[in-house]
């Protein structure tokens, strides 16, 4: 890494570079069931991380109106090197650790359309040829064989990561007033979307998604959503798979300092009047309510995950400070 000033520190640059590997972590490994167990807990995952981390700050306007900017912006390449024990790969639904590819992988079926009416069934890979009809969902036969299996069909279908994330904070002052605007985002990482998931459970036993109302039917061949059916059972594909990027103004405060002869007379050295708002404004193309929630918190293994979780909220605050 380095750090670098420029013209008397008008610009300070400050990059690193790093790559580090960690091994031993703790990770459920999964046992033979004569054993009595399913899993035990060891010392056994191997995960390599390496990226860039930038910031960089600037007074771009000195003088009675001041204007200064400071840009944050990282990437991180992550990669599973060892499960240990011979394991390639551990499924924890709807997403896969494998060791060559990243954590927050996403595993299942990719999504070919829906079966029409004039479509010859018999002779095109299904999950389960007897029961599939005009109407129900079609999946990529990946291996070729004709017939769709889990062990052959199911392939890595996005990833939670970022391939960068950053943000950007401007601060602006002149005479008693300043505004602050910081602006944040991120972009390349999926969300995996169980709430459509859930409600595009078309059984009629359930409240479902508006998507319903283009569901396939003889006289709405729809490509999209499949027909109506007593089918409980939801299937890990691509549908559910949204690009989460995003770009949010995370925090806006503006505020105003009066004149030093107003806070004496309150015995005070400063008194300062502000408005702040956060997650005022959120651009994506995430149709849920948030594209930065992860119904499993902070874990590695589960990451990217949108099910029943409560967004981030939008806030406004008013305060006074007085400094004595």
């Amino acid at each position: 890494g380095f750090d670098l000033g420029l013209f008397k520190n008008l610009i300070n640059i400050t990059a690193d570079i790093y790559y580090k590997k960690t091994t031993n972590l703790l990770l459920d490994v999964p046992l033979p069931y004569t054993s009595g167990q399913t899993s035990s807990l060891q010392n056994y995952g191997t995960v390599q991380n390496k990226g860039i981390e930038l910031s960089v700050s600037s007074d771009n306007i000195r003088g009675t109106f001041k204007w200064s900017t400071n840009l944050v912006f990282s990437l991180n390449r992550n990669k599973v090197l060892s499960l240990g024990n011979g394991v390639d790969y551990i499924i924890t639904n709807p997403l896969i650790v494998k060791v060559g590819e990243p954590l927050g992988s996403f595993y299942g079926y990719k999504t070919n359309g829906i079966f029409q009416l004039t479509d010859d069934i018999s002779k095109l890979p299904t999950i389960a040829p007897a029961n599939t009809k005009p109407g129900d969902r079609r999946y990529a036969d990946i291996n070729g064989d004709g017939i769709i299996t889990q062990a052959d069909d199911r392939v890595i279908i996005g990833n939670a990561q970022p391939k960068f994330t950053g943000g950007i904070t401007n601060n602006f002052t002149y005479k008693g007033f300043d505004l602050s605007i910081f602006l944040q985002g991120s972009y390349g990482n999926d969300l995996f979307n169980q709430n459509k998931q859930q409600l595009e459970l078309l059984t009629g036993q359930q409240n479902v998604s508006i998507t319903a109302l283009d569901r396939w039917t003889p006289t709405n061949p729809s490509n999209t959503m499949p027909r109506a059916k007593i089918d409980p059972a939801p299937v890990n594909n691509d549908r559910f798979v949204e690009d989460a990027s995003f770009l949010r103004v995370k925090n806006l405060t503006l505020g105003y300092n009066f004149p030093k002869s107003l806070a004496s007379k309150l015995k005070a050295r400063q008194l300062r009047f502000y408005i702040a708002a956060q997650n005022l404004v959120t651009w994506t193309k995430y149709t849920g309510y948030d594209p930065e929630v992860s119904a499993n918190g902070q874990s590695t293994l589960l990451m990217g995950v949108d099910y029943a979780t409560y967004p981030n909220y939008k806030s406004f605050l008013v305060g006074l400070n007085l400094t004595f």
